[in-house]
């Protein structure tokens, strides 16, 4: 298989493993993503900041405010920043 680009694209969660995967390929001397394509992706974790997800989950099912607290629980390191 010849690949010649390579473009990575997430969404939200995914969005934060393109740019994640993109900068550790830059970093440890892989080849680069010749583009990076991200919609609402998870640069910045804060428990105390408004995202507007945080009020789309007020009525959402799948992914209801309990779970994206879990979520947000699971990133954050003893309290703190990630």
């Amino acid at each position: 298989m010849d690949i010649k680009h390579i473009i990575m694209a997430g969404d939200s969660a995914g969005g934060h493993l393109a740019v994640s995967v993109s900068l550790l390929c830059a970093l440890r001397g892989f080849r680069k993503p010749d583009g990076i394509l991200v919609h609402y992706p998870v640069f910045s974790i804060d428990q105390f900041r408004f995202f507007p997800s945080m009020l789309l989950a007020m009525d959402e099912e799948l992914l209801s405010q309990s779970f994206m607290k879990f979520c947000l629980a699971c990133f954050i390191r003893n309290g703190g920043s990630p």
